[in-house]
């Protein structure tokens, strides 16, 4: 089930929007379970992990850049679909990640669009889906929610995401063999780290700066290869990132 946020703090928005999705999830047999918040901050208090959220820009109180700011903090990839009646906010809107916009007022077209170019999306992040065993019991996610790996004492293996880390089961060198070698570098014999998520190779020092932030180490005879491959993926990838 795709869970689907609609934040607008004019709640007959919200009701029309909803009205929208499940007609489109009604045409295209598709299964969406919609969730609707009149504030902010009531979006922000949710537990809940959505697929994609559809957020007024101009609210009372916290207004949807700001909401979009504290999400951003936690989580990069969720799509946020900005609803405004105000076009000049679609620069701000930028830098917190928009996916789309919405202007006011709207139609089911425009619904429509959104929630086919999400599947679009959807369906191109699920072939980059990569399965893990723990002790629980195996974890999917994207490998793009994948910051890097990284070998601790008592033979544990720690997953580094946006949000969290979780222990797996196995050790280093098969981690590396069932992900995707193109995204993924073996920096050095205890870490793996996603390439998409460098941000600098630290100088006179055998270290990487991840966009979080954390230190990761980099193995003497494989800094100028490192290097090469970083290049050559952010040449790949220029228009993503």
């Amino acid at each position: 089930m795709i869970k689907i946020a609609v934040c607008d703090d004019e709640m007959y928005v919200s009701k029309k929007i909803e009205e929208y999705i499940l007609y489109f999830a009604s045409s295209h047999r598709t299964d969406f379970n919609v969730s609707k918040f009149d504030s902010g901050k009531a979006l922000l208090d949710s537990e809940i992990g959505f697929d994609l959220i559809l957020l007024d820009i101009q609210m009372d109180g916290l207004d949807g850049i700001e909401t979009a700011k504290r999400i951003r903090e936690n989580n990069m990839n969720v799509p946020i679909v900005y609803i405004t009646s105000f076009s000049d906010y679609s620069m701000r809107a930028h830098k917190v990640h928009a996916f789309d916009f919405i202007e006011k007022p709207f139609d089911y077209s425009h619904i429509e669009t959104v929630l086919k170019d999400f599947l679009k999306l959807n369906a191109a992040k699920s072939v980059n889906n990569v399965t893990f065993s723990t002790d629980d019991g195996d974890v999917t996610l994207n490998a793009d929610n994948i910051l890097y790996f990284a070998y601790c004492e008592h033979r544990k293996i720690l997953m580094y995401t946006h949000n969290k880390a979780v222990e797996l089961r196995g050790g280093i060198a098969g981690i590396f063999e069932t992900i995707d070698n193109r995204q993924f570098y073996m920096t050095h014999r205890n870490f793996i780290v996603n390439l998409k998520y460098v941000k600098t190779i630290v100088k006179n020092d055998y270290t990487i700066c991840m966009t979080n932030g954390d230190i990761v180490p980099l193995s003497q005879r494989k800094r100028v290869d490192f290097k090469e491959r970083l290049h050559e993926y952010m040449n790949e990838h220029l228009g993503e990132l």
